[in-house]
């Protein structure tokens, strides 16, 4: 395990000091952001509708709904602190989700810290940590991505617990690791590879260390744990566990989405992208350097595999797990064809263990070259601490230098604000600079523009009437450029841009009259 201090022995206040400035950070930062697509789909189609069932006995609804497969147990805790505080106003329940889904984040980080400790020395550890929430999407869908961060959140905690189970092999972790199992499976079933590598590493372990005092106890502790964890964290397994976890589980596989996603230019069918999809988005959203030392991680793993000999290697269960948890997940895409959209969010669950290879990666080149690699490693972190400043809070559009170098006008070439987050920043600057008229009626590309409509401060919400697209009496049109472009009786007003890219537009119905300083 390479424990060498990333700054000197010194610096052993930095985790408190990350940790603490972290926190702070991100409950500044948490009002900034918008509403999404899913927003009041997951909190109405998946965390009320399972709250019903449980509170109001109400099966019709969740037997029926669209959203039953979708993993409801953190959508469920949401609802509940809704009630708890007595939210009714839109704009304060989003207001809640955001932080909590942050403060969620943040312990799962601190999770995270836990596994890296266990790999390297405490500064390499927070290291780690700075890779992961400097990355600018994960920094900001921290905050309102409820289900595929939630995904990674619940992951981070299962992976630490996994680690401890092998560890201590005893009855606390075994309850521990089955129950943190339970809730990961009931955000999504994807989950599942946590309970395959545990049980099927554990017997691995077990016939090759049984002169070691290995029991098979403690692994049927957490098999029943994980599976009563599971069924009561899932509401619809209530009416059925083995009907309902194998639909749930063919769905996955081959979930339905009819709809495109922007590809190298093209408009193609979700359900048909090519195999390259997902490695694609992974390479061009990824820091640059993180990339390189991840391969830097692969060559000194197997350079290590080799020279250690096969029964060695066999036991290394921490890495071994770490690589095994973060292909599996790519090649089942791959070759199962499994629908994946909007970037390879559906699989963000895998990027700390990505970030753990490529901080490895780094003793590769550290006992040569140690000043120099850590010179550039500071770089790139500034540099991804300033980007993210500097374009606050549209973090989830983050392309990196080497991907808008290599692909011409890439923000036309792949989907940008997706999300439609910029909705809210683009309704604020109307209001804002056009508070010479008593009403805005405005007409939205897509869903997003509404629901951010919604979420706004009752004194700004009242400031507008939300208008069809064929309006005629609209005054404006907002579009996050997604699937159409603008319709051709409008012009263009306001543009809020990052790196150029246009990710939100404000367009004028008709004739414009600019209030003075206005372009």
């Amino acid at each position: 395990m390479p424990n060498a201090s990333l700054f000197g022995k010194k610096m052993r206040i930095l985790p408190s000091a990350f940790f603490v400035l972290y926190f702070v950070i991100g409950l500044l930062c948490a009002s900034s952001y918008g509403l999404g697509w899913d927003d009041e789909w997951s909190r109405t189609d998946t965390g009320y509708i399972n709250y019903n069932y449980i509170v109001h006995h109400q099966k019709e609804a969740l037997l029926n709904g669209n959203e039953k497969y979708h993993g409801p147990f953190f959508e469920v805790i949401l609802v509940c602190a809704e009630k708890i505080l007595n939210l009714e106003d839109m704009h304060t329940i989003y207001q809640m989700r955001h932080i909590v889904l942050f403060l969620l984040f943040f312990v799962s980080v601190l999770a995270f810290y836990r596994v890296a400790r266990k790999l390297f020395s405490a500064n390499y550890a927070v290291l780690a940590c700075l890779f992961l929430v400097l990355s600018p999407r994960f920094f900001a869908e921290a905050f309102f991505n409820s289900k595929d961060i939630v995904l990674l959140s619940f992951f981070n905690l299962s992976l630490y617990s996994c680690f401890l189970f092998f560890e201590k092999r005893n009855a606390k972790w075994a309850v521990l690791h089955g129950l943190f199992t339970g809730m990961l499976i009931a955000v999504r079933i994807v989950g599942i590879v946590i309970p395959m590598i545990t049980i099927g590493y554990y017997v691995l372990l077990l016939i090759m260390k049984r002169k070691e005092h290995w029991r098979i106890q403690p692994l049927f502790g957490y098999i029943l744990v994980s599976s009563l964890s599971t069924i009561l964290c899932w509401p619809i397994l209530w009416e059925g566990p083995l009907h309902h976890f194998i639909q749930a589980f063919a769905e996955m596989k081959k979930y339905h989405w009819d709809a495109t996603v922007l590809y190298f230019g093209k408009q193609i069918d979700a359900a048909h992208l090519p195999w390259h999809y997902l490695l694609t988005w992974i390479f061009i959203t990824t820091p640059v350097l993180f990339i390189i030392l991840f391969f830097a991680g692969f060559i000194r793993y197997a350079k290590n595999s080799v020279t250690k000999g096969f029964s060695n290697f066999f036991l290394n269960y921490q890495w071994n797990t770490i690589w095994v948890l973060l292909l599996m997940p790519i090649l089942s895409v791959i070759v199962l064809h499994s629908v994946v959209y909007d970037g390879w969010r559906h699989v963000y669950f895998i990027y700390p263990l990505f970030i753990l290879i490529a901080v490895y990666g780094i003793f590769l080149f550290a006992q040569q070259f140690r000043y120099i690699v850590h010179g550039i490693i500071l770089l790139q972190l500034f540099s991804l601490f300033y980007w993210s400043v500097k374009n606050h809070p549209f973090q989830q559009v983050y392309f990196n230098p080497v991907s808008q170098m290599m692909i011409t006008d890439i923000g036309t070439q792949f989907e940008c604000d997706y999300w439609g987050l910029s909705y809210k920043q683009g309704i604020e600057w109307l209001i804002e600079n056009h508070t010479h008229e008593e009403k805005l009626k405005i007409a939205f590309q897509n869903l997003p523009g509404e629901l951010n409509v919604r979420a706004l401060p009752i004194a700004q919400r009242n400031k507008i009437d939300i208008c069809s697209m064929h309006d005629s009496t609209a005054n404006y049109y907002i579009t996050n450029y997604r699937w159409s472009p603008p319709p051709a009786d409008v012009q263009l007003l306001h543009q809020i841009k990052v790196d150029g890219m246009a990710i939100l537009g404000i367009y004028k119905k008709g004739a414009i009259n600019l209030p003075d300083g206005i372009e």
